[in-house]
């Protein structure tokens, strides 16, 4: 899948019973047709990302999208 946009994610978030607060996000990169982007990504860190495709399901349907193994033996997941 082709990602669309790429936010960094950073600081706390608490999802309690009464109090919420979740994670700040800032975004990375977006998608540009013209331009190739690479991203890199050390050790700890961690990206919300939203992909370019989309899939059209019946409502009685449900989906999960699982990278590859090779993705999970690199440390991403």
């Amino acid at each position: 899948m082709r990602l669309d946009e790429v936010y960094k994610i950073s600081g706390t978030a608490l999802l309690g019973e009464i109090h919420r607060h979740t994670a700040d996000i800032k975004l990375v990169k977006k998608y540009d047709v013209k331009k190739k982007a690479s991203i890199k990504i050390k050790s700890g860190d961690f990206f919300l990302v939203k992909t370019i495709e989309s899939v059209n399901m019946p409502s009685s349907l449900t989906a999960s999208i699982t990278p590859r193994s090779t993705t999970y033996r690199s440390g991403l997941f």
